[in-house]
């Protein structure tokens, strides 16, 4: 049985619940720039997490969520102003990191409004926190039972995942990684419907878009 706990209308899973669709993810990405936020198909979701803005960075815009994805918010300068680089180049994704969404221990949260047989991608932007106490702390992320590698704080980190939806909600992971970290958590997502339409679908456009081509020359 899965044990939730709601919160302003969110509902945080408590960690070790069964996740919808098995995620791949790819390799962790370290020192995240404002370049590697993925663009493609379209935007279904997104958060930054624990901020009281939208941001927009490259392109896209990652929603003001102040009441954040987990359980517990923090909101400041935790990255411009901690102990290591300090800043990403861009104004935006920098004020993306300074607030984050976190739960001790580890926990979970739903990302909703899914199509059953659709392709997503989720990008996920770790904690960012330069601070001396906290910037090699690390989390990890899963769905499905697939884990991805550490995502260090201080880095700041990003990984991306890919599945195929099996019903409307999908179930996101946030574990403890390796080294002291206790609080695992995220400063933003972002999840894209990558769904390439079936050749016959494709085939059944273009020819409508041919036909109506044909018919304004006439």
């Amino acid at each position: 049985m899965k044990n939730t706990i709601n919160l302003i209308g969110l509902t945080v899973v408590a960690m070790g619940a069964a996740s919808a669709a098995s995620i791949t993810w790819q390799p962790v990405l370290v020192n995240t720039t404002a370049g590697d936020i993925i663009t493609d198909g379209s935007l279904h979701s997104s958060s930054n997490s624990a901020g009281g803005s939208d941001q927009t960075i490259n392109g896209v815009t990652f929603s003001a969520d102040a009441g954040g994805p987990l359980g517990s918010n923090a909101g400041g300068t935790f990255y411009t102003t901690g102990t290591g680089v300090n800043t990403t180049g861009d104004v935006s994704l920098d004020g993306l990191l300074d607030s984050h969404s976190y739960i001790a221990g580890g926990g979970s949260f739903d990302i909703s409004g899914l199509v059953a047989g659709n392709s997503y991608t989720i990008q996920i932007i770790a904690v960012g926190d330069t601070r001396g106490c906290c910037a090699d702390r690390n989390q990890q992320f899963g769905g499905g039972g697939n884990v991805s590698g550490d995502l260090r704080r201080g880095d700041p980190s990003s990984v991306v995942g890919n599945f195929i939806a099996d019903g409307p909600t999908q179930t996101i992971d946030v574990l403890v990684g390796g080294g002291t970290s206790s609080d695992p958590g995220l400063s933003g997502f972002q999840v894209r419907n990558v769904t390439i339409p079936e050749p016959g679908t494709a085939l059944l456009s273009f020819a409508g878009l041919l036909g109506l081509a044909l018919r304004r020359r006439r």
